[in-house]
């Protein structure tokens, strides 16, 4: 790298100096750092989506949904800035979270919309697009605030999905929504007119920017060039870069890429590289991914033939790989492959450690598989990977995606390839497509997929049979039928039948079994049902299994083994599965086995006997006798056996602090009472001259001291040292050198070398340096420390020691003071803030030659360079660029090239020279440095310089990996420190137009400094976190739709008359009607009022409107009802909502929440009780309004109040669940039981007192409570005699008291308990996620295989982070998991979750309800949702 630096290439970055440094004031101010970035619409490289990382502690609404929601999000951030993609998957799962929960907030909502763009790379546009608008019309149903940072989102993934929108009618949109466009909102529309090559159009968006003031920026110059490019006007599009430097905005490489792309667009390779020399000369760096965006432009228009001369420009530098990973998904999406293959052998081949090549590719095939491009091309590309040595293994990936993918003509001929590509055709190959067969229970399916087995030459094992093709049958076709019709397609009795009764045995069917073996003649093999017979039997009990291991004998002399080889192994499987009742259990099979004749050989006997150990009894010491004799042989056919089941057996009180000064009067006054009454004033005067220490009162402590010694007293250590210090930190040398002297006469030992650093010091402080060298040379040898680098408070005083005359520029006395320090062993090892001393004493002089070289010193005997930064700033003023050049190459050889690239660019950021600071970091590979990042951050923000962080954010924009939101986050911390508001609006149209969503903490700060100035907020405001009630409630799931879809397209000249209709269809009246704006009425003087906070000006409307016979709308009453919360006058909010409820109308969920969750937190029983008195049994439901009741008593200490309650309404005739009169606040009944011990006898008895009459809700969480607090029998008595026979039990606590914990043994046992249930797979499901988990974590991935398979759950079935983590185990190991359930994707949308997946159900069946019988999760929003005026009566439309 230092070669590189020297080239002429790196020299152009310090060429110029003089000219470039004076060729303008450093950009700081706000329009130009505004005009410093660009969103990238086209062909966008997104680099970051962050949920919560910003500078602020991490704060969510305390909704379990939203934390999950955030997670995700957070999950999906980090592969953001790894590969610059995300998976449609992850998408959907979130987006079905979404459907299911009904939580997400409005930061939240932002990202998801922005998730749906070019993102999802591997996804088809068109695809992408429904996906957005799915989520768009969910997000209206379910009331989330949405403001035009959401439209604008909108409008970003149209745009990177060139959707046909109309600029026009999405203006006329914006309108009758009463939303205001801001400057992103125009950059994109002008966008959309150029992609259309409307210039014309363009230019009316442009005036109407200018006429209102807005700043056109790099973007809006970008855009024209596509725009001029795409009216087939080149010559324009190039003149557009003189236009923005006649405008003062410098060209980037977007503008060049754009420009690049548009000669690409005609077919015009001169023009293409005229257009990189051009960028070359003015010294812009264009990246792989520009040049990939130029492939994918000439590709698409089909100019492939110049393909060859443009990738020879590629650098393939650090990140190329996920770049052109990127392009070739969208190349192939495009029906372009062959350019997307020779892009791929372009790619940089991954190695192993070892240094073989790894296996290529995979992304590839998956892809083409995707995109459903044609069989004989996938197999083409597979072949040519096996050939050329990339991938053997190809054919094999795309098998295995499209299986995952459902699409089984592709899967079927891939199977058939196999053999041609050296694979031999193995069974679970074909386990999906049977599992796709039988989703409609077509039995016809089933046996093609059989008979396709069959002719690929593999087998149909029992493996297969019992676990794939048998399990769900029954009901489509008897077993008799079945097994016939398997006979039909060669797959014999011998075969089937032996499945069956395995199948049936580890359904515990063992009475059909049975039958089974007797009807059907043929071998029953050993080796297959061995196993199942002993798991049925130990878990039965019942000693008529005998009669299969009968059959299993009668079939060994067939199988070349004898009948002691059958049995023996069949009670050696048998023994460990035995855990308790052992010796009964052996006992009773021996007993069936020798009516039969079954013996065993006698070293089986030993091994049964020494099992048993002392539990092995007479009769059973008999028996194994018997059989282990020599001539037992089988006997005739058995008689029926039957044996019973064996019985299965915490505070202290805060201290307030005293006021200083009524604590020193009372001791003046304690003081002269004594002196008056001739008492002793020692302990008196020793307590003042504590406090006058304390307060660092010198010239009070010093008279008091000279009081104690009038009186005899002589002063402790520990106040000589007070004294000490308190005269130091005045700087009053000659006391604090009698208080030294006076603590090493007292006791030498106690001087410490912090102190003697602290008088030295101030003797430097006194320009005394010669005395302060000779008295840390005199200083007593035993008062020495052996001093670590992580003593602060030793190297602070050692530091300030040195920083005295470094300042006032004295080198020599700085060395001389160091070489002391060095010498006499006060410091062992000096670090880099006492060295940097050394340097800061030759720049105070300005002398930077001679810093050079103490540093150069200082760097061959330390091996450090201290006050790097500083230097490198001072020699970019002086422009030095020998010495500059100089210091940069021994910072690269001592901390890397990485490091000394940001130590440069930071130092050209605060010397104002942006375009040398970009150019460092625009380094091919140059990635970013969080930590590096982090540290100059938190400078800039402790100092208030803000011009710094603004130009830091500017010039780091292309850097790869880098998390943005959080500089941003530093930056509003900056301005909101500095109240400066209006660079904070700003900020936040700044992440607009990057596309990133602000955190909820960042709009919190950000409308609060708003406020704080008086000036509105234009975004829907996040609300403060919420309390939950005792850990069980959910969020409130009563949904209200607003009133508009979201925007349709608009059809555009060239669509069919087709499909301007199926669009005309789509529109609803208001999309497609324009609204005009409101006009100056109340409504309009209300809204304003809301919008500026004036809550008692807002408050004066109401009585107006209500004359005038105006209704106000539901969202202004409730923005009205939200900001009466936010500033605490809660009975005004109580009044207003109750008013809303008065006439029928509802709140916004969201702001209801929030007024009852605060109420609740408040302890209001009054308030949420007068709410509650208008609110109907079915909507105190949806609202868990007794949870939050019952959760104001506990928090107003008045709970054994509410126990009361419950006690009456107990006493009532038969409360149910399902009369819907009364739903038991489960999640509150928690918080009782957990905050109330002493009522806890009363809260049990209640519980079984409501489970007695049907209400199982306190049952349940009783149940919880017993169960995170490992009391087992308790809760297992409970579960037993309440909840075995429900269909929904209440689990979450459980879950994440163990996940908490690590307690493996906690998911077990409900594991156990839970699984007999009737419970939905979904919830089981969490359930087996939650113990596969907690089994990686404590015993490994073997045993969490073998407990998945054991389930019977797939990974599909698991949490997608926990299948994730299982898959990457299991390969690391190479382990086998059962195999994955086809997902099928429908050809007109986006794929989305089944109604049975896991992410669903789980959803549905853990999250804990506020009550035992919770609503329904919405549907999805229709395409002209309904306006309702207030919730749905029936409980069920929930």
């Amino acid at each position: 790298m230092s070669a590189l630096l020297r080239s002429a290439k790196f020299l152009r970055l310090f060429s110029g100096f003089a000219r470039n440094f004076t060729a303008g004031p450093v950009r700081n101010e706000a329009d130009n750092f505004l005009g410093n970035h660009k969103p990238q619409w086209q062909g966008i490289d997104t680099r970051t989506l962050s949920t919560q990382p910003s500078a602020v502690p991490l704060t969510i609404e305390s909704s379990s949904g939203l934390q999950t929601l955030d997670r995700a999000l957070q999950k999906l951030d980090l592969d953001i800035r790894k590969t610059g993609r995300i998976s449609t998957r992850e998408v959907e799962e979130i987006y079905e979270e979404v459907k299911v929960t009904g939580a997400i907030s409005s930061s939240q909502s932002l990202l998801l919309i922005r998730c749906c763009g070019n993102l999802v790379a591997e996804e088809l546009p068109e695809q992408r697009t429904q996906l957005a608008q799915n989520i768009w019309q969910t997000l209206q149903s379910i009331g989330v605030p949405m403001d035009i940072s959401h439209y604008n989102a909108l409008l970003r993934v149209y745009l990177e999905n060139e959707h046909p929108f109309s600029p026009s009618e999405f203006l006329s949109y914006l309108r009758a929504q009463g939303v205001e466009p801001n400057r992103v909102t125009y950059q994109r529309l002008i966008s959309r007119f150029c992609l259309l090559g409307d210039i014309e159009g363009a230019t009316r968006i442009l005036e109407h920017m200018k006429e209102n003031g807005l700043a056109i920026n790099e973007q809006v110059f970008n855009a024209l060039v596509v725009g001029h490019a795409r009216a087939n006007d080149l010559e324009s599009a190039q003149s557009m870069v003189a236009m923005m430097k006649r405008a003062h905005l410098e060209p980037s490489a977007e503008t060049f890429r754009h420009l690049a792309c548009a000669h690409a667009e005609q077919g015009d390779l001169a023009g293409v590289k005229a257009t990189l020399e051009q960028a070359e000369r003015e010294e812009v760096v264009l990246h792989d991914r520009d040049i990939l965006e130029v492939i994918y432009s000439l590709t698409v228009a089909g100019h492939k033939q110049h393909l060859n001369e443009v990738l020879s420009g590629l650098k393939k530098s650090a990140g190329f790989n996920q770049e052109a990973v990127t392009v070739i998904l969208r190349l192939v999406n495009a029906g372009h492959e062959d350019v997307g293959f020779s892009l791929l052998r372009t790619m940089v081949l991954p190695q192993s450690q070892s240094g073989e090549a790894l296996s290529v590719g995979n992304f590839f095939i998956r892809q083409m598989v995707r995109a459903r491009r044609p069989l004989p091309a996938i197999l083409h590309y597979c072949s040519a990977l096996r050939e050329s040595g990339l991938n053997q293994k190809a054919v094999l990936v795309a098998l295995h995606k499209a299986l995952q993918l459902g699409e089984l003509e592709t899967a079927e001929g891939l199977l058939r390839a196999l053999p041609e590509h050296g694979f031999a055709v193995r069974p679970h190959y074909f386990w999906p497509l049977i599992i796709a067969a039988k989703r409609n229970q077509s039995l016809p399916d089933v046996l093609r997929v059989l008979s396709l087995m069959r002719g690929l030459e593999c087998n149909v094992g029992i493996d297969t049979l019992t676990e794939q093709v048998l399990p769900g049958l029954e009901t489509a076709v008897t077993w008799d039928k079945l097994l016939y019709e398997l006979n039909n397609i060669g797959v014999r009795y011998g075969i089937s039948a032996p499945a069956l009764c395995k199948y049936l045995l580890n359904n515990d069917q063992l009475a059909m079994a049975n039958a089974v073996a007797d009807r059907y003649n043929v071998l029953f093999s050993p080796f297959a049902l061995r196993q199942a017979v002993a798991g049925q039997y130990a878990r039965a009990r019942d000693p008529s299994a005998v009669h299969l291991l009968h059959h299993m004998c009668q079939a060994a002399s067939d199988l070349n083994v004898t009948t002691t080889d059958v049995t023996d192994g069949f009670l050696t499987e048998l023994l460990p599965m035995l855990k308790d009742d052992r010796a009964a259990a052996v006992e009773a099979m021996l007993e069936a086995m020798l009516q039969r004749g079954l013996g065993i050989s006698p070293g089986c006997a030993g091994t049964v006997q020494a099992a048993l150990s002392d539990g092995c009894t007479d009769r059973c010491c008999q028996l194994l006798e018997q059989l282990s004799q020599s001539d037992l042989a089988p006997t005739g056919p058995p008689s029926d056996y039957s044996a019973p089941r064996p019985q299965q057996s915490q505070q202290g009180r805060p201290r307030g602090a005293n006021n200083p000064e009524a604590l020193d009067a009372r001791l003046e006054r304690d003081l002269a009472a004594a002196r008056q009454n001739g008492e002793p004033v020692a302990p008196l005067l020793s307590h003042l001259l504590a406090r006058h220490i304390s307060r660092k009162r010198v010239d009070q402590a010093l008279k008091v001291k000279q009081e104690l010694l009038d009186a005899g007293e002589q002063l402790t250590v520990s106040q000589l040292s007070g004294l000490f210090n308190i005269l130091v930190d005045a700087e009053r040398l000659d006391e604090a050198r009698q208080a030294y002297n006076d603590i090493l006469a007292a006791e030498p030992g106690a001087l410490s070398d912090h102190r003697v650093l602290r008088l030295a010091r101030l003797m430097v402080a006194n320009d005394k340096v010669d005395e302060a060298v000779q008295f840390l040379q005199t200083q007593p040898r035993d008062s020495r420390q052996d001093h670590k680098r992580d003593d602060r408070p030793f190297f602070m005083a050692a530091w300030r020691l040195l920083n005295g005359p470094a300042q006032r520029g004295k080198p020599e006395d700085v060395r001389q003071l160091l070489r002391v320090l060095i010498d006499d062993r006060y410091v062992m090892e000096p670090n880099r803030a006492l060295l940097a001393m050394l340097v800061k004493a030759h720049l105070a002089n300005n002398d930077t030659v001679g810093a050079m070289d103490e540093m150069e010193r200082i760097h061959k005997e330390y091996r450090q360079l201290p006050w790097r930064s500083q230097m490198m700033a001072q020699l970019i003023k002086e422009e030095n660029t020998d010495q500059l050049q100089r210091l940069l190459d021994l910072s690269m050889e001592t901390y890397g090239e990485m490091d000394a690239l940001y130590d440069l660019a930071f130092s050209f950021i605060e010397c104002g020279k942006m375009r040398q600071a970009k150019k460092v970091l625009d380094t091919p590979g140059l990635r970013a440095r969080s930590h590096r990042l982090e540290q100059i951050c938190e400078r800039y923000v402790e100092e208030g310089r803000i011009a710094e962080l603004e130009n830091l954010i500017a010039v780091t924009r292309d850097v790869f990996g880098l998390d943005r939101l959080r500089l941003y986050g530093h930056l509003l911390r900056a301005l909101s420190a500095a109240e400066q508001q209006d660079r904070a609006l700003v900020l936040w149209t700044q992440l607009q137009e990057e596309g990133l969503a602000a955190p909820d903490d960042m709009l919190r700060e950000l409308s609060a400094l708003l406020r704080r100035h008086g000036r509105p907020v234009p975004f829907s405001e996040p609300g403060p976190p919420l309390e939950t009630g005792g850990g069980e409630m959910a969020a409130v799931g009563q949904q209200v739709p607003l009133h508009q879809p979201p925007p349709q397209p608009v059809p555009q000249e060239g669509q069919n008359r087709q499909g301007r209709r199926q669009n005309a269809q789509r529109q609803s009246p208001a999309a497609s009607t324009p609204v005009e704006p409101p006009q100056n009425t109340i409504k309009s003087q209300l809204k304003r009022a809301i919008k500026a906070q004036a809550i008692d000006e807002a408050l004066q409307y109401l009585p107006q409107m209500e004359a005038e016979k105006v209704e106000p709308s539901i969202h202004d009453l409730s923005l009205l009802v939200e900001l009466l919360v936010r500033n605490d006058r809660m009975q005004e909010a109580v009044r207003l909502t109750t008013e809303m409820l008065g006439r029928n109308t509802f709140p916004q969920p969201r702001v209801f929440k929030f007024l009852m969750s605060r109420l609740s937190a408040d302890g209001d029983v009054d308030g949420i009780t007068a709410v509650g008195a208008h609110l109907k049994d079915e909507l105190k439901s949806a609202t868990s309004y007794d949870n939050r009741l019952c959760t104001a008593y506990l928090n107003a200490g008045r709970g054994e109040e509410f126990l009361e309650h419950l006690e009456e309404v107990c006493r009532k005739p038969q409360p149910t669940e399902d009369s819907g009169t009364y739903v038991f606040p489960a999640g509150g009944f928690l918080g009782m039981l957990r905050g109330l011990p002493q009522l806890y006898p009363r809260c049990v008895k209640l519980a079984e007192n409501f489970a007695e009459r049907g209400v199982l809700g306190a049952a349940n969480m009783l149940w919880v409570d017993h169960f995170v607090n490992e009391r087992y029998n308790e809760a297992q008595q409970i579960f037993d005699k309440f909840l075995r026979n429900q269909d929904i039990v209440l689990f979450r606590g459980v879950i994440e008291k163990a996940t908490e914990s690590g307690n493996l043994e906690m998911t077990r046992r409900l594991y156990e308990m839970l699984q007999p249930t009737k419970i939905s797979h979904g919830a089981k499901a969490v359930v087996v996620s939650a113990v596969v988990n907690l089994t990686l974590d404590r015993e490994g991935p073997q045993a969490a295989v073998e407990l998945l398979r054991s389930s019977g759950f797939s990974p599909d079935d698991l949490k997608s982070a926990v299948a994730d983590r299982l898959r990457t185990e299991a390969a690391n190991h190479g382990l086998n998991l059962p195999p994955a359930v086809p997902r099928t994707t429908p050809a007109d949308g986006p794929a989305t979750a089944d109604a049975g997946s896991s992410q669903t159900a789980a959803a549905a069946s853990t999250s804990q309800p506020d009550s035992s019988a919770a609503p329904k999760p919405p549907a999805a929003a229709a395409a002209t949702p309904p306006t309702p005026a207030a919730p749905p009566a029936d409980p069920s439309a929930r």
